[in-house]
């Protein structure tokens, strides 16, 4: 069957139809009845229906779309009743706008062009999926509404996205979502557990779970944006920037949770580049964990959580550098008792040790605290040559005595003579 510039009053069939048109005319459906059966349509201009919603407009097993300008629009998406959808548009910032009846499964969704991406919104009744293995949803802003989920914890949804926009609205409805590179998450609702997983920098605005909620990006930073916030109302919140950063920007709380909660980066956690404000977290039970893999001007992280002080901070893989926890630094760990608060030094003092049986000198040391009866840490500037010369001394507490103010080891007086008693 092959269409022009035509109408589509109503067709039942038990074949497959695919309806062409190369002209300029918009391709308009009231009812296209294919039941168990396979639908394509490949149109040179919009894919449109009548616009009365009180039934689908195309039924069908497996439906293919592909229009040139068009699928739908944002006021009046196409109404359909399948199970397997594809969906192409051609021209620059051509939409795709699709209302499935029940659950729907992916395959290829691909709007506009690569130099100018469409936006795509899919509202479905049921739950979302895709094709085990399948092609991305790819598109510049994505928006997805469903009842029962997005995406499985097996089988997330695959997305290529500048800008996504999620929810689901039946309890326990979850949402997992796998992205190309980077993505801006606008709003994200759920019933549920949520997992994203991204592979860029990325920002998060205002996103609500009942359940855990899970974000990790392996390359780039996590921003929380100026009026963001990361809530958890039933369960814990883990943001995991591998390589990068995570920073919130504007007052907060920027993470509230209702559990233990997690925060993972290979750079600095903080509000911003600057590390002027602290990252404000609110939880209502359990600790917060942190694992901090970099610093700036010496500091790893500053952090707060005044709204709920009774919060644990627990610091994982010694941090390079300083971490403030509601305005007092909790790493390097201060020091207790009688012993020294705190011993510092000049960051280019020389550091003697033992190795192999003969003594060797080390420059470009700092030691940022000691407890004369347990470890002392120790911290160093990166340098093209590695320099440490030991992360942790044990001293014994009748091991060691100060004489004129200066540490010394008894039996090896005057290794350790740069430290000096405050």
């Amino acid at each position: 069957m092959e269409v022009d510039e035509y109408e589509i009053d109503r067709i039942t069939t038990n074949g497959l139809i695919t309806g062409v048109s190369d002209t300029s005319g918009e391709f308009t459906v009231n009812t296209a009845d294919f039941s168990g059966y396979d639908l394509a349509l490949i149109i040179g201009n919009t894919i449109n229906d009548i616009g009365v919603e009180a039934s689908p407009h195309i039924i069908a097993d497996s439906l293919s779309l592909n229009a040139a300008t068009g699928i739908g629009t944002s006021n009046n998406p196409l109404n359909t009743e399948v199970t397997t959808l594809s969906a192409e548009t051609t021209d620059d910032n051509a939409g795709i706008y699709i209302e499935e009846e029940d659950d729907l499964v992916v395959d290829t969704i691909t709007a506009g062009t690569l130099a100018d991406r469409g936006d795509v919104a899919l509202t479905v009744g049921g739950g979302i999926s895709d094709i085990a293995e399948a092609e991305t949803i790819t598109a510049d802003t994505l928006t997805l509404t469903a009842l029962s989920g997005i995406g499985t914890s097996n089988n997330p949804l695959n997305t290529e996205v500048t800008t996504l926009s999620a929810e689901t609205t039946d309890d326990n409805a979850g949402i997992y979502i796998e992205e190309f590179d980077g993505v801006n998450i606008d709003t994200l609702t759920a019933g549920g557990n949520a997992t994203i997983t991204a592979n860029g920098s990325s920002a998060l605005n205002s996103i609500t779970t009942d359940g855990n909620f899970s974000f990790t990006t392996l390359t780039g930073a996590i921003t929380i944006v100026l009026t963001g916030t990361v809530t958890s109302t039933g369960g814990g919140v883990s943001l995991i920037a591998d390589d990068g950063s995570i920073f919130a920007i504007g007052d907060g709380p920027h993470l509230v949770a209702a559990n233990d909660s997690l925060l993972e980066a290979g750079g600095v956690i903080a509000s911003s580049v600057e590390l002027v404000n602290p990252f404000d977290v609110k939880l209502t039970n359990g600790n917060l964990e942190v694992t901090i893999g970099s610093a700036i001007d010496g500091v790893s992280g500053v952090l707060t959580s005044e709204e709920t002080p009774s919060v644990t901070l627990l610091v994982n893989d010694a941090p390079p550098g300083i971490v403030y926890f509601n305005g007092s630094q909790i790493w390097p760990p201060s020091t207790t008792g009688a012993s020294p608060e705190l011993i510092s030094e000049s960051a280019h003092a020389l550091v003697w040790r033992w190795i192999m049986y003969h003594l060797e000198r080390l420059a470009m040391y700092r030691m940022n605290s000691f407890d004369a009866a347990g470890p002392v840490y120790f911290y160093q500037p990166l340098t093209e040559m590695e320099m440490v010369a030991f992360e942790e001394l044990i001293v014994d507490e009748d091991a060691y005595e100060f004489i004129d103010g200066v540490l010394n080891i008894i039996g090896h007086e005057g290794i350790l003579s740069i430290f000096e008693e405050i």
